[in-house]
């Protein structure tokens, strides 16, 4: 919306405590919106793109994932290192070097994530169960096996979102293992060239 400029899209999404804006946001719904955003009138776009794929089920879709255990020892750090606010700079940086090398990505839909998931102590350790005189406790502190879990270990992924007309099961496998084998050295590349700009070595 910011990059594309529509006022009518600024005059439906930027809120404004009148009633002028109550009045017109009630004159849309999801099919005014799409009907207008794939017109002719409408001038192309991010935004407009954006649409256009949706009516073409060109869904965004996880073209590659990684644990970050299996980048480079630098690349890695290089994430993990850093700040909220420069890891965002960074995976945009990844961002654009992927559509830059893949010119059927539009850098806009290209999308990078990383994602911490807890250990299995911290999820299914928190389980409640009840003993056999009734009472309640976490099933952490009455199984074994996850009492010796290390509640701090983190699973941190990477993952690269785009949009794919996959049609079936075959050609998704085929084109995701492509993917693996041209963006995981990509990446290693251009985060262990970054990682010294912010002081990793």
């Amino acid at each position: 919306m910011e990059i594309d400029g529509h006022q009518w899209l600024k005059d439906l999404y930027n809120y404004e405590d009148n009633e002028g804006y109550r009045e017109n946001y009630l004159l849309w719904d999801d099919e005014k919106l799409l009907l207008k955003m794939i017109d002719n009138s409408t001038p192309e776009g991010p935004s407009k793109n954006l649409f256009k794929l949706l009516v073409a089920r060109n869904l965004f879709k996880e073209i590659f994932r990684i644990n970050l255990n299996q980048l480079d020892l630098f690349a890695k750090n290089a994430l993990i290192s850093l700040d909220p606010t420069k890891t965002r700079e960074i995976t945009r940086g990844i961002e654009h070097a992927i559509a830059d090398t893949h010119r059927e990505l539009k850098e806009e839909f290209v999308i990078v994530r990383l994602f911490t998931q807890k250990s299995a102590g911290q999820t299914e350790g928190s389980v409640i169960v009840k003993k056999g005189d009734g009472s309640l406790r976490e099933f952490r502190q009455e199984s074994t096996l996850f009492g010796s879990i290390d509640t701090t270990t983190q699973n941190q992924e990477l993952a690269v979102f785009a949009p794919q007309d996959w049609t079936d099961e075959i050609k998704k496998a085929q084109k995701k293992e492509a993917y693996r084998q041209e963006l995981l050295p990509l990446i290693n590349d251009y985060l262990k060239a970054r990682a010294g700009l912010f002081g990793i070595y």
